[in-house]
C-alpha cells in the first residue's frame, strides 16, 4: 500500500509501501535505483523545485504520482507569496505559448523549405528545361558506377548487357512520356499529332528522341538490305555518349555498355506501338572506335499492319 505525501516543509514521495525513508537536501548528487523501493525526497527551497525530480519506476504506480504532483503544488501555493502565485501560471502559459509558437515557425520553415525544392522534372516550366543540360562528368561517373554495379552481379557479358538494357527500358519509357509531352505543348495541343506509320516513327526515334536524350540526332538511320531481312532497321551513332568513359577489358571484347541506348530505343518503339528487339552492336571504324549501331529488329505483327496499310 502506497502511503500518500503530506504537504510540509520537507516533502516525500514513497514506493511499494516502504517504512524507510532517505532524505537529501540534494537528491540530484545521489539519486537511487528508480526500481529499487527507496524513498525519493526534496526539500522546496522555491518555487522551481515545487516538483519532484523526473524519475521513472516501473514500481511507482500512476495515483501515487499524481498525488504527489498534486500535493507539490499546493504547497508552492501556501508557502509561497501572492505575487509568485499570481506569476507561476503566467510563466507557464508564456513558455508554452512560445513553445507552440517555435514549433509553427519549425513547420512553416520545414514547409518553405520543401517548397523551394527542385521540382520533378516533369513539372517544371517547359520552356526553361528544353535546352538545360548536366555535366558530361557527372553522367559518366554515374553511368561508371551502374556497370560497375551491375556487373558484381551477373556471371557473363549476355547477362551484363540485359541487366543494361532493362535499366535503359525504364529511363526510355520516362523519356517517351516527357517527349511527347512538350511535343504536344509546343505545337497544336488541342489536335495532336502522333505517327502512325513505321518509317515516320523510326524518324521520330533518331531525330526528336534522340535529341531529347543526348542533345543531338543521331548520325544515320537504315535498314537492311539482306534477303529475309526486311524487318531490321539500324540506328548508328558515330561517338555515343556512354562508351566514352567506360575502358571495356581484352577478356570482354564482346560488351557493348550501349545497351542501355537500346533498351531506351526499345522502350520508345513499345510505347509508341511499334514492338522490337533492340539490340547495340560495337562497330569501329578507324575514325570512329567506338561507332555504335543500335539493331533493331521489329515484331511480325508490326509488318503485317504495315502491308495492310500501304495496300489500303
Amino acid at each position: 500500500m502506497t502511503s500518500t505525501p503530506r504537504a510540509s516543509q520537507r516533502f516525500s514521495v514513497q514506493t511499494n509501501a516502504s517504512t524507510s525513508s532517505i532524505s537529501s537536501p540534494r537528491p540530484y548528487q545521489s539519486q537511487p535505483d528508480p526500481g529499487s523501493a527507496a524513498s525519493y525526497s526534496f526539500s522546496l527551497n522555491g518555487i522551481n523545485d515545487a516538483l519532484p525530480p523526473v524519475f521513472s519506476s516501473r514500481r511507482t504506480t500512476s495515483s501515487t504520482l499524481s498525488s504527489s504532483a498534486s500535493s507539490a503544488v499546493q504547497q508552492a501555493l501556501v508557502s509561497s507569496p501572492p505575487s509568485s502565485s499570481r506569476a507561476l501560471p503566467s510563466i507557464g502559459a508564456r513558455t508554452s505559448s512560445a513553445r507552440f509558437a517555435s514549433f509553427t515557425n519549425e513547420e512553416v520553415s520545414t514547409h518553405r523549405v520543401g517548397a523551394g525544392a527542385v521540382p520533378d522534372i516533369v513539372d517544371r516550366p517547359r520552356d526553361k528545361t528544353r535546352q538545360s543540360e548536366i555535366a558530361l562528368s557527372s553522367l559518366s561517373f554515374l553511368f561508371a558506377e551502374m556497370v560497375s554495379y551491375t556487373q558484381n552481379r551477373v556471371t557473363g557479358v549476355t547477362d551484363l548487357e540485359k541487366r543494361l538494357s532493362l535499366l535503359g527500358y525504364g529511363i526510355g519509357q520516362r523519356l517517351l512520356g516527357l517527349t511527347l509531352h512538350r511535343q504536344e505543348m509546343t505545337g497544336n495541343a488541342k489536335n495532336p499529332k502522333r505517327e502512325t506509320r513505321l518509317l515516320p516513327t523510326l524518324l521520330w526515334v533518331h531525330t526528336s528522341f534522340w535529341k531529347a536524350a543526348f542533345g543531338k540526332s543521331a548520325d544515320s538511320l537504315e535498314r537492311s538490305t539482306e534477303q529475309g531481312r526486311g524487318d531490321e532497321y539500324m540506328i548508328s551513332t558515330n561517338v555515343p555518349t556512354f562508351s566514352r568513359s567506360i575502358c571495356v577489358p581484352n577478356d570482354m571484347s564482346q560488351l557493348s555498355v550501349e545497351a542501355i541506348t537500346a533498351g531506351m530505343v526499345e522502350a520508345a518503339l513499345d510505347g509508341l506501338g511499334f514492338p522490337a528487339r533492340v539490340t547495340a552492336h560495337t562497330v569501329g571504324t578507324a575514325q570512329f572506335p567506338n561507332r555504335t549501331t543500335i539493331l533493331i529488329k521489329l515484331d511480325k505483327a508490326v509488318m503485317d499492319r504495315e502491308e495492310a496499310l500501304a495496300t489500303a
